[in-house]
């Protein structure tokens, strides 16, 4: 005999179809979209973790008033150093608000 539970489920379901179909692909995107996300993650987290090592990371900055190609190729030529580059940096700062200001950064 099927209990009072299951007879109202069966009932409810077939007399609302389309709300059941609707929850049930609701459930099957989410299941979908979580598990799409956890597998971009687990791509991700291996691959980062295999070739950062492999781009050369800068490992410091020196900030100077005034660096140019000649500096750079001075650093460079330093024992212990395999790349330099000169750049500019360029920082202002925008007023956004009576007494709000958003620093701009340009690197």
């Amino acid at each position: 005999m099927i209990s009072v539970r299951w007879r109202k489920v069966a009932r409810e379901s077939g007399a609302l179809q389309v709300g059941t179909l609707l929850a049930v692909m609701a459930i099957a995107i989410g299941i979908f979209g979580a598990g799409s996300v956890l597998a971009g993650y687990a791509i991700l987290t291996h691959e980062i973790d295999a070739n950062f090592p492999c781009t050369n990371p800068a490992s410091s900055y020196l900030y100077t008033d005034n660096a140019d190609e000649k500096l750079a190729e001075h650093v460079k030529n330093k024992n212990g150093v395999a790349d330099a580059q000169a750049r500019v940096l360029f920082m202002a700062r925008i007023q956004v608000g009576q007494d709000d200001w958003v620093a701009l950064h340009y690197l």
